[in-house]
């Protein structure tokens, strides 16, 4: 594949070298050099300078450690299906049963912390409303095809089928993430019992599923996940590092984009993400995002050089994210009309499909991808998009354009609405408006349940940290 180098991974020196004694001057380029660019975007070693890089000792103790609320309750002999169930009623119904993992679950995710601050929390939601558009492009162009550079993670991803294929199914889990992300942003959503909260913990418990099914797998196929080495699968700092691509990250990339975001906004979103976290599963004394935005900034760059080496699963995840990106987007273009009315209000629904000449569909899918690659390059920088083997040269003019478009039009609109309070919360309460109405359309009107529809396999995993191609799994 064009852009990919076996020159280009890690050598054993280097990985040694970041996994040396974490409190001495950082060398960048013990990053493959792939990332070196992108980690010097970031702000390079200027990140450790008010909070230190965070020990490579004290990182391995989190690739230990899990959520045990949750995976108490589902050892504890409860009857639950987490294929079938709703599983927060089933939770509330063991938890009044007198379960007693139950109880502490069921009481953990419903005792509001003493540190909420809701009216900071509230801040940090109209803040991804007003930057909505380009915090979803980072979602996907930063938060998860960065995301992918952890082959230990990618391990989880592999086994279980998720994102590996460019399918509509792939498409589809993209949306429900959207779905859960704009979930967690209308006011009150966060309240126990409301939409935000209802999906947390259904992910949560998605999570633990996953976690479950593969530890069972390696306890008689051990040579398909080593523990030992890899860390508990869906530990806390792959965790740490999620909750973290979907705040800290796309805030760095509006700003290295020329986005204004204050000092105030951006602790006011660590907030919000913090409580996610909280109802996600990561313990609160280990969440980074209590401390704000720049101890983040540092314990975010600490993960980076601890488990962030490209390998070939990630080349293949990251396609899979842009293909699949790629056609979806196209086939809505055959209901562009519906499209259209979801946007200005007239239409709350997508009408019935109509036949797609193959041809057509494959002629719009190339186009897209051009142009989710070129956005890719603007967030993600060239070397490692070169790494990855996306296209560049060979993006048309139209697809080069409208990604800097997009980019340029979006920090434009935004800057000059941001002059006044007014046109502020006008343009946020639009997008609060516009975005459900539309991924709800996409999905047609089914809200996902978050459900483990089909267990991780043996066969898409294999021996080590290196993930092996994926079979074919729902969530």
């Amino acid at each position: 594949m064009v852009g990919f180098s076996p020159a280009d991974l890690p050598t054993p020196e280097q990985k040694a070298s970041s996994s040396s004694a974490c409190v001495d001057p950082i060398n960048p380029e013990a990053l493959s050099g792939v990332l070196a660019e992108l980690f010097q975007s970031g702000g390079g070693t200027d990140m450790f300078n008010k909070y230190p890089r965070t020990p490579v000792a004290e990182l391995e103790k989190l690739r230990h450690k899990c959520d045990d609320l949750i995976d108490n309750y589902l050892n504890s002999g409860a009857e639950i299906d987490v294929r079938k169930d709703d599983v927060i009623a089933k939770l509330k119904e063991h938890a009044l049963g007198g379960n007693q993992a139950a109880v502490v679950l069921w009481t953990h995710l419903n005792d509001i912390p003493s540190w909420i601050d809701w009216q900071r929390l509230k801040r940090g939601q109209r803040l991804f409303w007003f930057y909505a558009e380009p915090m979803l492009l980072f979602l996907l162009h930063f938060s998860l095809i960065f995301g992918v550079t952890a082959p230990k993670i990618n391990k989880v991803l592999m086994a279980t089928g998720y994102l590996s294929h460019p399918t509509k199914v792939t498409f589809q889990r993209l949306i429900e993430t959207t779905h859960w992300v704009l979930s967690c942003m209308n006011e009150n959503s966060l309240l126990p019992g409301r939409p935000g909260w209802e999906n947390s913990v259904r992910v949560r418990f998605l999570h633990a599923s996953v976690r479950q099914r593969i530890r069972g797998l390696a306890k008689s196929k051990p040579h398909i996940y080593n523990e030992e080495e890899l860390g508990i699968p869906i530990n806390t700092e792959d965790m740490i590092a999620t909750i973290l691509g979907f705040s800290l990250g796309p805030l760095q990339r509006l700003m290295a984009l020329k986005f204004r975001v204050s000092e105030k906004e951006r602790e006011d979103f660590c907030h919000l993400w913090r409580y996610i976290g909280y109802l996600s599963g990561i313990p609160d004394d280990l969440n980074p995002l209590r401390r704000g935005y720049d101890y983040c900034t540092a314990f975010g760059g600490s993960v980076t050089l601890h488990i962030c080496e490209p390998d070939e699963s990630t080349i293949r995840l990251a396609h899979g994210l842009l293909q699949a990106s790629s056609l979806g987007s196209a086939e809505l273009t055959f209901q562009i009309i519906d499209v259209i009315g979801l946007v200005l209000g007239t239409k709350t629904e997508l009408g019935a499909k109509k036949d797609i000449n193959p041809k057509s569909l494959e002629k719009r899918r190339k186009r897209f991808y051009g142009y989710f690659s070129q956005v890719t390059r603007i967030t993600l920088k060239d070397k490692y998009c070169d790494y990855l083997g996306l296209p560049k040269k060979e993006i048309g003019l139209l697809e080069w354009g409208a990604a800097h478009s997009t980019f340029l039009g979006l920090l434009m609109a935004t800057q000059t609405l941001k002059l006044t309070k007014p046109t502020m919360k006008w343009f946020a309460k639009r997008n609060e408006n516009i975005l459900p109405r539309v991924v709800n359309a996409v999905l047609q009107g089914k809200p996902p349940k978050f459900q483990l529809r089909h267990a991780p396999k043996a066969s898409n995993m294999v021996s080590g940290g290196a993930a092996a191609g994926g079979g074919h799994s729902e969530e």
